[in-house]
């Protein structure tokens, strides 16, 4: 049976982040021309870890912007990488994916056979619910992080409490999988940070253009993720389940349960399983209610 490909519109996942390593110096101008004239994207630049970034190309009317940071071998401030880093983030970043998806963008500015791809973040949002006051917030964070703590020894997970709420963080800023979820006025952000060679796994079928591989792969790894690093018995985890559910309803888990049967760690095997189960024996109306009573 032919597989039904995801896309981060079917999913409602958000680019939130991307970023590129030009090494050297040389091009990085003419990129910065290429966007602020072809996209009406500002730019700031600056030099090395610290300075502060200024203003380069810029017209008040635009509503975009990239930035670009140039680093130099520096073993005082720990930069071992000479070259440029352009990034774009929040809406900069989602406004930059959709050129990229309408295939307007030429890759060849970046001069290909020396540019990778440095990062993506990509979110799911999901809106507060009636059902959320059953279930704390900080239980849910607290029972995500012990589920780290009993998997993995070097994997570190901790929530706090900051100025806009409630945030947990699964791994730290140099793993290749940072794992969030910020707290928001109206719901929670699930957001995955790729870097190194994971986010480079997805680099050749990004800049072939191959968009609609792109994104499937790309939406089945922040599902992986997700399930990997949250507790599933939580309201919170709906949205996960749903799309667990639909799933397997319609036959499209084979490629994700051969990952996991691949997994070395059996109770997350053995998990997995019983969760496809579980989601296969319920209706729409009662899935949810019963879930707690099915993971205790």
């Amino acid at each position: 049976m032919k597989q039904n490909k995801l896309s981060f519109e079917s999913e409602n996942l958000v680019v939130a982040y991307i970023s590129f390593n030009i090494p050297g110096s040389d091009n990085k101008e003419s990129i910065a021309k290429y966007l602020f004239e072809k996209f009406n994207f500002n730019s700031t630049f600056a030099k090395g870890q610290n300075e502060t970034s200024k203003d380069w190309f810029y017209l008040t009317r635009n509503q975009h912007q990239v930035s670009f940071r140039q680093l130099k071998y520096d073993p005082s401030y720990k930069s071992f990488w000479e070259g440029t880093i352009i990034h774009f983030s929040g809406p900069n970043a989602t406004q930059f994916y959709k050129i990229i998806q309408a295939q307007k963008f030429d890759w060849n500015i970046l001069k290909l056979k020396n540019a990778s791809l440095g990062r993506i973040d990509l979110h799911y949002f999901r809106k507060s619910k009636i059902t959320d006051q059953s279930d704390q917030l900080e239980n849910f964070m607290e029972k995500c992080c012990q589920r780290i703590r009993l998997k993995s020894k070097r994997r570190k997970a901790k929530w706090e409490l900051e100025s806009n709420g409630f945030v947990l963080r699964i791994g730290n800023r140099s793993s290749s999988n940072y794992y969030r979820v910020y707290q928001k006025q109206n719901g929670l952000q699930f957001e995955l940070e790729l870097k190194n060679q994971v986010v480079k796994s997805f680099q050749k079928v990004l800049m072939d253009n191959s968009l609609q591989e792109f994104e499937d792969n790309l939406s089945k790894h922040f599902y992986r993720q997700s399930f990997e690093s949250l507790n599933l018995n939580s309201y919170y985890m709906d949205w996960l389940l749903h799309w667990y559910r639909q799933s397997s309803l319609k036959q499209n888990t084979i490629g994700l349960l051969t990952t996991y049967l691949k997994n070395d760690n059996k109770e997350l095997t053995f998990n997995f399983l019983r969760f496809l189960s579980f989601l296969q024996s319920q209706t729409k109306k009662s899935y949810t209610r019963s879930l707690n009573n099915e993971f205790q």
